[in-house]
């Protein structure tokens, strides 16, 4: 009876372990990592382009964001992103960008300073138009129009690699360049409802946590 006491003792302190370390990735906070990029915005559909990437003319645009660190093992990280971007494509639009991003990042060498990176994503693009608009008034007269722009969705994926190295000890800073490819709809109901666009993005990221 006292053996089968102590082997109840035992396996009951092997679970109550094992339930500590598996419970562990669920309780703790994601690591947080502040984005920020340039961009340049071409309206193409992917492999146009200057070197198949981008084009000119520029059409360049900015996005601040956050990364977080949802689950991560040996070389793999899976992440979610949160991003806030702003573009100007000429004669076209003014765009504003809010839209998350789900991914997948594979380092490689031992130090795991070069990484690439796979994401998908989508959310919410505000267009306004950087063409005047006419509308016919009661009199039969044409009067411009004033309008605050037209809600619309994007989604896409973005691919590529990435480098980190620390700027100073403890705080390493990542750099990255983004080939990004998103569909803006709908775009104009009648005869474009889906607008391509592809992006080159040259940015950074630095880890919250090591900041404070």
């Amino acid at each position: 009876m006292q053996r089968l006491h102590i082997l109840l003792i035992a396996v009951l302190g092997t679970w109550i372990g094992q339930s500590r370390i598996y419970a562990q990735p669920n309780t703790s906070a994601p690591a947080i990592t502040l984005t920020a990029a340039v961009f340049n915005a071409s309206s193409l559909l992917p492999g146009a382009g200057n070197l198949l990437v981008t084009a000119t003319p520029i059409h360049p645009g900015f996005n601040l964001g956050a990364e977080f660190l949802w689950r991560e093992g040996g070389h793999h990280r899976w992440i979610q992103t949160a991003k806030l971007g702003y573009f100007y494509h000429r004669y076209s639009q003014y765009a504003v960008q809010l839209y998350t991003e789900f991914g997948y990042r594979r380092h490689f060498g031992g130090t795991q300073q070069f990484a690439l990176e796979a994401r998908l994503g989508g959310g919410y693009l505000h267009a306004i138009s950087d063409l005047d608009q006419f509308e016919t008034s009661v009199e039969g007269n044409y009067e411009k129009k004033h309008t605050l722009g037209r809600p619309q969705a994007m989604f896409g994926l973005a691919l590529g690699p990435q480098y980190t190295f620390e700027i100073t000890k403890g705080i390493p800073l990542r750099l990255y360049i983004d080939y990004q490819f998103f569909m803006q709809t709908p775009f104009v109901k009648k005869y474009v409802p889906l607008l391509p666009y592809t992006a080159l993005h040259i940015g950074c990221g630095l880890p919250l946590n090591n900041l404070f």
